[in-house]
């Protein structure tokens, strides 16, 4: 397999993306959007925690919001979730928390190249191509990291960071040569700090802690800790690809993304989810019922 392509991760993504069509079939539910075929069920929430969520400002957050029931989220108002709910605990949460755990192994796992021209784990400067890459210790990004993705729609960029990653201020993550962005990820073994101002392209997912300093910002990414918190400061976070339709004069640059309206009724703790979250657990459930009657007729 040509992981540094990325075709190898792609054929497998293509195939758990059967998988989950294919459920659905089965189910008869009338999916209008996949879950995405590494994170699972994990694919409509931007924010997800196991030791809690904590907030300063008017932050905005595209997608759901999930952490443990017995953790504490504090700080929503200001901060507000859009396109998606908020939820403390329960099936949902336990489902996506699972989908998460596993992509992060998988993506841990993965045949990759040493980013040998990262001096001392520097990543700013560089320009990298689709494909599977590892940093053994810690990473730090100062200045623009460009990702080449070479005219392809869904290409595939994986970051395996050993232990903690952080940004400088006014760093930023670019795509270019046109992706959508939908295919990047970063599994980190320990925690992760997005300094003041950060453009972030992503998807998020940490052993540890979180912190998004003021004004740092993420796009087609979310944020996933497997053991620890979130923490985040006047930041934006969009888990689609594309920026909101509410957005007014939308301006992306080293500050990250600006000049939102106020968009109408956010989310909350209890809320009623949306139609879109109601079909995706039950594709994810459902295919958790597929999974284990499979293992009950063929036992090992």
């Amino acid at each position: 397999m040509l992981w540094r392509g990325g075709r190898g991760l792609r054929a497998a993504a293509g195939a758990g993306l059967l998988l989950a069509q294919s459920t659905a079939l089965i189910a008869g539910a009338p999916i209008t959007r996949s879950p995405d075929p590494i994170l699972g069920c994990a694919d409509s929430f931007a924010v997800l925690s196991a030791a809690g969520v904590s907030n300063k400002g008017r932050t905005y957050i595209y997608g759901n919001l999930g952490i443990e029931s017995s953790a504490a989220i504090t700080g929503f108002p200001p901060g507000a979730v859009f396109e998606g709910s908020i939820y403390s605990g329960g099936p949902v949460v336990r489902e996506a928390q699972r989908d998460a755990f596993a992509a992060y192994d998988r993506l841990m796992r993965l045949p990759s190249f040493a980013i040998g021209s990262a001096v001392e784990g520097e990543l700013g400067g560089l320009r990298l191509t689709p494909g599977v890459y590892a940093l053994g210790t810690s990473a730090r990004l100062s200045g623009n990291l460009l990702l080449d993705a070479r005219d392809e729609d869904h290409a595939v960029f994986v970051f395996q960071i050993g232990t903690n990653l952080t940004t400088g201020r006014d760093a930023a993550v670019v795509l270019v040569n046109q992706g959508r962005g939908d295919a990047v990820y970063w599994q980190v073994g320990g925690s992760v700090k997005l300094g003041r101002n950060t453009s972030f392209t992503g998807n998020i997912l940490a052993h540890k802690d979180i912190v998004m300093e003021t004004g740092a910002s993420m796009r087609c990414g979310r944020a996933f800790t497997r053991t620890g918190a979130v923490t985040m400061d006047r930041n934006y976070i969009f888990s689609e690809c594309e920026p909101p339709e509410i957005a007014v004069g939308l301006t992306e640059g080293p500050g990250g993304f600006n000049r939102f309206a106020p968009p109408p009724e956010p989310g909350t703790v209890g809320s009623s989810p949306e139609p879109g979250t109601f079909w995706l657990a039950a594709v994810c459930f459902a295919a958790l019922i597929a999974v284990r009657f499979h293992r009950l007729r063929h036992p090992r």
